[in-house]
């Protein structure tokens, strides 16, 4: 069984990096980067590099240009992940 977790985020620099370490090592997680005019997706990069270094699941980030909304994040999100096999 393949679980992904989707996790729309816009400008969510001081949260995305502790929220992708707390998901369980047996799901992927799949970043959706909303248009963020942080620091977003280096954060969300450098949480999957540790979750990689942990042995727990992957990182994927889409990024988005400008913000779509949490609507098209799931979306998007949710097409990847049954690309990659979700159950």
């Amino acid at each position: 069984m393949k679980i992904f977790v989707v996790m729309p985020a816009l400008n969510e620099e001081k949260t995305i990096g502790d929220l992708i370490l707390r998901v369980p090592s047996y799901c992927d997680v799949i970043v959706v980067n909303d248009g963020s005019m942080d620091r977003s997706r280096s954060y969300a990069r450098a949480a999957g590099d540790e979750r990689k270094l942990q042995g727990k699941g992957g990182v994927d980030i889409i990024n988005h240009s400008t913000p779509r909304g949490v609507g098209k994040c799931f979306s998007d999100g949710v097409e990847l992940a049954l690309r990659k096999g979700a159950d």
